[in-house]
């Protein structure tokens, strides 16, 4: 891909060069990303329903973000979040131009890089400024890249974690869940490095986080906290293990509430 946008600089120069790799790019990860969901996604997601659950909530919350960042720093290769943006839940329209503005900046470094190869007249112009230029940018591009993603991540978290729904291992063997705005506080205050720690945890310390799984919110969080509570102790552990969530059969639902212990 890096050879063919850089010869369509070369051929078409600089404008029209980036317009035809820009589409061109953007049009064929689209297709290979339709592809890869119509023939794996639902065996994927149905051979590791469990191991998936977080990563396709996830992907639900900031999808685009994500993407944005992978097209943004040329880290891993194109066709690999091809294949693996087919396999979550992502729509293929939001996919095809998050791709497109995510790949831009690159394109247009490589297709500048091409047009001044393409203007080269004979061997004195490899040393000439513009090209010398063009392949500096190139080297750079990426560091620069990973530095505005951070950036951009840091804007967008605004330095507050995010809702998760959490299971904790009691020292004396029972499970705590729970739900929580920044989950790395809530454990402090569970096994008393800070007040405010649950009732039931007071006097079963230590804990230890055992699973937790991100939320789009406090209402998400709480609604799939309701469904861990229902679960055995057999449940809870499967989903610790990542099997997924196996409710009992006829399960009550337990009491609202913002935890709730299992044996």
């Amino acid at each position: 891909a890096a050879l063919m946008t850089l010869a369509g600089g070369a051929l078409f120069g600089f404008w029209h060069g980036l317009l035809l790799a820009s589409f061109a790019s953007s049009l064929g990860a689209a297709l290979a990303c339709a592809a890869a969901r119509l023939i794996l996604r639902d065996w994927v997601q149905g051979r590791f329903a469990g191991p998936l659950r977080a990563l396709n909530a996830g992907m639900a919350r900031e999808g685009a973000f994500y993407l944005f960042g992978l097209r943004l720093v040329p880290l891993f290769p194109f066709f690999a979040i091809n294949l693996a943006m087919g396999l979550l839940p992502i729509g293929l329209w939001r996919f095809y131009w998050v791709s497109q503005l995510g790949m831009l900046p690159a394109a247009a470094v490589y297709v500048n890089a091409g047009a001044q190869l393409g203007q080269l007249e004979g061997i004195e112009g490899i040393l000439s400024p513009p090209l010398l230029a063009a392949f500096a940018l190139l080297g750079v591009f990426p560091l620069v890249a990973k530095r505005v993603a951070g950036w951009l991540s840091a804007g967008r978290r605004g330095g507050r974690p995010g809702w998760s729904v959490y299971l904790l291992r009691c020292a004396d063997g029972s499970f705590y869940t729970g739900v929580a705005a920044d989950l790395a506080r809530r454990l402090r205050q569970h096994n008393g490095e800070l007040r405010g720690g649950a009732r039931y945890t007071r006097s079963r310390r230590p804990v230890e986080l055992v699973w937790s799984e991100p939320a789009a919110g406090r209402g998400a969080a709480q609604r799939r906290e309701a469904e861990i509570r229902r679960l055995d102790r057999r449940g809870k552990q499967r989903l610790i293990a990542g099997r997924g969530l196996a409710a009992r059969p006829g399960a009550a639902a337990g009491r609202r509430g913002s935890a709730g212990p299992t044996r």
